[in-house]
Formats: C-alpha cells, structure tokens, sequence
C-alpha cells in the first residue's frame, strides 16, 4: 500500500495488484494508532468474498468470486474490536457483462488497483456485541 496524500484527518491510498485491501488496511491503521474512520474506494479486483447476513440464522452466507471485477463502489468504517482496529466494508462489483454483485465484503485481492480514502476521526470507537441481531455493533 502507498500513502498518495495526507491532509489533517484526510488519507488517499493506493493498493496494488496482488494485496488483500481488509488485511492491509487493518495492518496500517494498527501501525498509525487509527481507531475511527470512514472509507470509500474504487479500483479492480481479482477475487472477491462477498457475504450476506442473513439475520434469522445470524450467521454470514459467503459468495466467492474469482473473476476480473471493477470494484464500482466500497463503503464502509473503522473501529475497534477486541482492542483492535476492524475494518468493515460493504462493496458493489461490476462485471464484464455489467452486472453487479454487492454485500458484505470479506475478502478483496486487487488485480489492478484500488483507490482508498479514509477519513480519520480522532476518538476511537468501538464495537460491541449486541443479542437480538448477534452483530458486534458501534457504541
């Protein structure tokens, strides 16, 4: 990963072909102490898992898809987990066909490139386990 610009709370990174982006960009926020944030992306992938929480069963139901996708959209935040930082990611995959794939993403290895921004809050926040959906929520 690459830091293409830093301004105040504001990052632009650049992931390349072959990084896992969940396990690269929890290992920076680890290495720079960021324990909040936002963050959107664009770019291409190689291989993607995409899951579906399915609430009644509230259990993950996992897609994997290895196939060239345009990564059309990632949304998502930053917070801490078990005293670490947890990336959480939803994402929207274009096909050749341009059709789209979208969920929770769990895995996402770049083919060519993908653009993040993150944007940095100063106080951490963390997430916490709630009964009724089994999810670990912000609070």
């Amino acid at each position: 990963m690459k830091i293409i610009t830093h301004e105040e709370n504001v990052c632009l990174l650049r992931c390349d072909r072959g990084e896992e982006v969940l396990e690269t960009l929890t290992t920076w926020c680890v290495t720079n102490n960021i324990g909040a944030g936002s963050i959107f992306g664009i770019g291409a992938a190689a291989e993607v898992i995409l899951a579906y929480y399915n609430l009644e069963t509230k259990t993950y139901e996992d897609h994997q898809f290895k196939e060239d996708l345009e990564i059309v959209s990632l949304l998502g935040n930053i917070a801490i987990l078990n005293n670490k930082p947890m990336i959480h990611l939803h994402g929207s995959f274009g096909t050749s066909t341009l059709a789209v794939r979208g969920g929770h993403v769990k895995k996402l290895i770049v083919s060519a490139t993908c653009e993040i921004t993150v944007q940095i809050f100063k106080k951490s926040i963390e997430r916490k386990p709630d009964e009724a959906t089994g999810l670990y929520l912000l609070s």
